[in-house]
């Protein structure tokens, strides 16, 4: 598979119509501060009024890719969780994944025991022990587990001791949960900053929530377009038929792309939705 930069160039795949479209928040439709700027917006928008249906696709909790989804203002879909939560842009869900209530409970005496922070993900709200390392807005502290008032539908630890991580992954991968994403900052050794370690449960992916939503919509993989940067966007790439990768994206996940954009602060999403709109108007 050949990977390049957008410019002017253009593949054979991209001369025909996309039907949907999966964004990555994080590194991908954000810039560094977090922020989706107005070009991407008008971008997105724009690629909403060609008849392409926009669907957000995230690691964040619902409630945040809620208030991302209004912002937008063009969202029809929602992936949430890594793939744990589909709903639609009324808020009506397609596919729930939480984690069971006995994984949960084990998960957060781990974390007592071990003194490691934890977050548990529901529909409404966050919840964090005493240890979390993640300064969160509306979090709710809880003391005791039983406090917990809804379902789970991810785990999140987070540590500034790195010489924990590796008996953590071992632990969850001995529940049978995913590990949906480790901080960058493990594998780099940056040991003043914190480890953060997403768990789903088993068999939980963007991808294979990307999945089912295409066969609800009766649409093809080869119609449909995603954008992503990171280790837990893979699934994605593999559930769609056109994957582009940011510039800023780690080399291994590049690899599984079709093509690079520009980077998340270069409004790479912009920049190729644009010369797709361009090169769909020269080929009408």
């Amino acid at each position: 598979m050949q990977i390049h930069l957008w410019y002017n160039k253009i593949g054979d795949d991209m001369k025909h119509d996309i039907k949907i479209a999966f964004f990555d928040l994080d590194g991908t439709l954000t810039n560094n501060s977090k922020e989706i700027t107005e070009v991407n917006k008008k971008a997105l928008q724009l690629l909403h009024d060609h008849q392409v249906i926009i669907a957000l696709a995230s690691g964040r909790n619902y409630a945040y890719m809620k208030k991302i989804a209004q912002e937008l203002g063009c969202c029809d879909y929602l992936i949430a969780n890594n793939g744990a939560i589909i709903s639609d842009g009324n808020g009506q869900f397609i596919y729930q994944a939480n984690i069971k209530k006995d994984l949960v409970n084990d998960m957060w005496s781990y974390a007592k025991d071990h003194h490691i922070g934890i977050i548990l993900n529901g529909i409404n709200n966050c919840y964090e022990n005493n240890f979390c390392q993640i300064n969160w807005p509306n979090i709710i502290t809880l003391d005791d587990i039983n406090e917990l008032p809804e379902d789970v539908y991810q785990i999140i630890y987070n540590t500034l001791e790195h010489d924990k991580v590796n008996h953590l992954i071992n632990y969850i991968q001995r529940k049978q949960l995913t590990i949906s994403y480790i901080s960058k900052v493990f594998f780099q050794k940056i040991l003043d900053a914190p480890v953060s370690v997403d768990v789903n449960d088993f068999d939980i992916s963007k991808g294979k929530s990307i999945t089912i939503l295409l066969d609800k919509l009766n649409i093809s993989k080869e119609d449909s377009l995603c954008f992503g940067d990171n280790f837990n966007d893979i699934g994605m790439f593999e559930s769609c038929g056109i994957k582009v990768a940011m510039e800023n994206a780690h080399p291994d996940v590049k690899k599984h792309a079709t093509y690079v954009t520009k980077s998340n602060e270069e409004d790479g999403i912009s920049y190729f939705i644009n010369n797709y709109i361009k090169n769909k108007k020269n080929n009408e």
